[in-house]
């Protein structure tokens, strides 16, 4: 089977960037095919994310710091539409200002994209594409305001109805555990 591999390559972090890169094999893993470069938008990119569409083509979620004097990172999302030998332009996933801490991604079957981010301030935010990834909605607040959120571990994922569906983590600080919660969108988008 084909296996997809989305990178960051931090060899240019001492000439001012970082990328992320994308490779694949369709013999197991035993080769791979030559890196393309994702985030081929300014700043810093790193933190990188794969989901595949209904089709199993790649598409890469990552952040990107885009001025290194202001380190507020935002999120970025590419896709590829011809199996990842190209990928389109990154288009910003999140607010403007988000500071991005996490991010991920995932298709449903019609080709829409959600979103969901983890800002700097701890709350969790949802955004969605109807066109595959081109534009973006305004970011939708998720969690609760006495939630300690994580999305490390987190998931996003859509049935085969369409219906979307988050998981994450909120710690308990009096306690010191950590809870999942799940959040269902039916209509999914």
């Amino acid at each position: 089977g084909t296996v997809h591999v989305a990178y960051d390559d931090d060899t240019a972090v001492a000439a001012g960037g970082d990328q992320v890169l994308y490779k694949k094999s369709t013999d197991g893993g035993a080769t791979y095919s030559l890196p393309v470069v994702v985030s081929s938008n300014p700043g810093i990119s790193f933190d990188s994310t794969l989901c595949l569409d209904g089709a199993g083509n790649p598409c890469v979620v990552y952040r990107t710091i885009i001025n290194p004097e202001d380190p507020v990172s935002v999120a970025f999302i590419s896709r590829s539409t011809d199996g990842g030998g190209t990928f389109s332009t990154p288009v910003q996933a999140s607010g403007d200002r988000a500071h991005v801490v996490t991010v991920l991604a995932a298709f449903d079957s019609s080709g829409n994209v959600m979103a969901a981010y983890l800002d700097v301030t701890g709350q969790l935010f949802i955004t969605r594409s109807p066109d595959g990834g081109q534009t973006f909605s305004s970011p939708q607040g998720i969690s609760g305001p006495d939630e300690q959120v994580t999305l490390t571990t987190g998931g996003l994922a859509f049935d085969s109805s369409g219906a979307a569906y988050l998981t994450y983590g909120d710690f308990d600080l009096a306690n010191g555990t950590l809870g999942v919660r799940l959040v269902v969108a039916k209509d999914g988008m």
